[in-house]
Formats: C-alpha cells, structure tokens, sequence
C-alpha cells in the first residue's frame, strides 16, 4: 500500500519492520483479545502436542474460517489480534498520524501535531520500545547475477543498500555485516538467497 500526505510526503507499506507504522487495539476490546489468547494458549499447554493439541488446533481453525487449512498457534493468536487491530502511520516529514477508519477500512483518518515543524520525538511515536537496541533483519537477495543487501540504520530507520555485481564479494559482505550486528546484539533474522537456493539463514526470535 501506497498514500501520500497532505505535506505531499509518500508513505508505502509493502513490507515488515516499518519505522512509523503500529497497530493498536481500542481499549474497549483489549481484554476480550487477551482473555480468547488466554483461552487458547490454556487448551494448547493442556493437550501439549500428539493428536488431542491437534483436535484443539483443527476446532479452532473450523470455527473461524470453515475449512482444515496448515495453521502454527502463533497463526491463531495473530488471527485473534487481527480481529481487533487496526493500522496506524505515522509521516516521516510533519509528523501527522494517519489511523484506519473505523467505519471505512479504505479511508485513514488524520491528525496534525500541536508542535510544527515536528520534533524528532514527535515523528518516533509509532517506534520501538527498544529504540537504538531494535533488533533488525538482515536480507541478501541474488537474481540473475546481481546482489542486492539490506538492512537498517538506527532512527531515522532508512534502509542500507549495497549493491553487487560478484557473488564471492556479495557473499563476504553479507557474513560481515552479519556478525557486526549479531556482536551488537541488534540481528533479529538473516537470509542470503541465491537465486532460489537459501545458502545460509538464521533466526534469533526466542518465540518462533
């Protein structure tokens, strides 16, 4: 998804881990989420695995879209969290919050900042908790003898991209830049991909 800004600045959503974007849930459903979570989360620690967490798993996926289809209980409780969330954005330049409509889900919603020009607090609002300490992907993508490396800078959280056009180069810089962020602590997952072929990947979330 693409929209502009009333300060003619152009906001995208096409990807994860986007600096300036949050989802929120209204307080009036909070608990309701928390409380099915909870319910959930009790059935599949009581059946643990073997067929009785499969059973717990196939009526959940029946009850809620009608059909078995491969689900993870990470799917469940993001389908939980859907339910309820909506998408906020925030822009980059004046700083304004841009929120789903709760009537119109293709319409957003717009609110100004009382302080203009923004300030850089005002514009990392939607940001992470950890700030400077977010963990970050590394991605490393080859096709038809071109490379291309991507990962994040700390705020204002634009993209670092290298270019290459030599796999064994490619290849070097991917593995450096993946233990100077691993070392920092800052490496949240990693992939070089060669063509379709994944030649090393690594994923340090505890949850899965």
């Amino acid at each position: 998804m693409h929209f502009g800004c009333k300060c003619e600045n152009s906001i995208s959503d096409t990807t994860d881990f986007i600096p300036g974007k949050a989802h929120f849930i209204p307080d009036m459903d909070y608990y309701d989420v928390v409380n099915e979570i909870q319910h959930y989360v009790d059935r599949l620690i009581a059946a643990k695995e073997g067929e009785e967490f499969r059973i717990v798993v196939s009526e959940w996926i029946k009850l809620h879209f009608g059909e078995i289809r491969p689900l993870l209980p990470r799917d469940m409780i993001s389908f939980v969290i859907g339910k309820a969330q909506r998408s906020m954005y925030q822009c980059s330049e004046c700083g304004r919050i841009h929120l789903d409509s709760p009537i119109d889900s293709q319409h957003l919603i717009s609110f100004v900042p009382d302080e203009t020009p923004a300030s850089d607090e005002i514009k990392q609002v939607l940001n992470s908790v950890h700030k400077e300490k977010w963990k970050r992907p590394l991605i490393a993508n080859w096709f038809g003898g071109a490379g291309k490396l991507s990962w994040q800078n700390n705020y204002p959280w634009n993209w670092n991209q290298e270019e290459f056009s030599e796999w064994n180069a490619f290849e070097k810089r991917y593995h450096e830049v993946f233990e100077e962020l691993k070392s920092k602590g800052l490496l949240r997952s990693s992939f070089l991909r060669r063509d379709k072929t994944i030649v090393h990947s690594w994923d340090d979330c505890p949850f899965g």
